[in-house]
């Protein structure tokens, strides 16, 4: 493989009196950055199937100690009731870990299908809802169209970015969504088009600022124990998508994280 520079050569005169071709062989050097690239995505997969394990153990004991408690106290409706309702947050928990490693795992080009998406958004609200402590409200747009995605990619690029302001927002803090349509990506420096803007704030403490540059990049995380995928994954997602994602505001009152879909398939996506 080589890296070619070509250089005009100039008469004063003249003008332009040819061109000097520098080749290098750069065959080694791409070799060792895929080296390093594929690496660096078995240490991450390692991290992260280690800490999905771990998530899976606490959540199985959860699933399993309140269903031998429903069993046990089958008599009393109110207690079987509220043991299998815990049950069914930690199921709900485990269908997000999951999705979340198909997607990493998987990745690729998305397949991309008509599909509204609001109901994407509720449904991740839902999983999500149900075990967080958060208020987490959500405001439409009313008529938003059908736009082209791949609803599991999508859903799970949505629960990483919720998990976050979940995070972020803790107990007792609150998260509000909101859709709508972009009539111009240009105005918000994307392709031109219509876009479909899902805004996710919450009201935690902020992004610190020397944190912010790097808040995409691979294993950058604040959290004891997290593998620090979570918002890579979400903008590869979105990005393979047509779209992006952008912190629009971080600060002491909380984080506003946007993320824009393409509303029509553009030049050069599959469906």
């Amino acid at each position: 493989m080589l890296d070619c520079t070509a250089i005009p050569l100039s008469e004063e005169l003249n003008g332009i009196a040819g061109l000097m071709l520098i080749a290098r062989d750069v065959t080694e050097r791409r070799r060792h950055e895929e080296d390093r690239i594929r690496l660096a995505r078995f240490e991450t997969l390692g991290v992260m199937a280690g800490s999905v394990a771990h998530q899976f153990n606490n959540l199985i004991t959860i699933i399993h100690g309140n269903l031998t408690l429903a069993e046990q106290y089958r008599t009393d409706p109110v207690l079987v009731r509220r043991f299998v309702q815990a049950a069914d947050r930690a199921a709900g928990r485990a269908t997000i870990e999951t999705n979340r490693l198909i997607t990493f795992a998987h990745g690729g080009e998305p397949i991309l299908r008509q599909t509204q998406l609001l109901p994407v958004i509720e449904e991740v609200i839902e999983l999500t809802g149900r075990w967080t402590d958060p208020l987490v409200t959500l405001e439409s747009e009313p008529g938003l169209p059908a736009i082209p995605i791949d609803r599991r990619q999508v859903f799970g690029a949505l629960a990483e970015i919720l998990r976050n302001a979940r995070d972020a927002a803790g107990p007792g803090g609150r998260i509000a969504l909101s859709v709508s349509t972009v009539g111009d990506g240009a105005g918000v420096g994307l392709p031109p088009g219509a876009y479909v803007a899902i805004v996710v704030e919450d009201t935690g403490p902020g992004i610190r600022d020397k944190l912010l540059p790097t808040v995409f990049d691979l294993n950058v995380t604040t959290k004891e124990g997290a593998a620090g995928i979570g918002l890579t994954l979400a903008r590869s997602v979105v990005r393979k998508h047509g779209g992006d994602v952008r912190i629009s505001a971080t600060g002491p009152e909380g984080t506003s994280v946007t993320i824009y879909l393409p509303i029509t398939i553009t030049a050069g996506e599959k469906g």
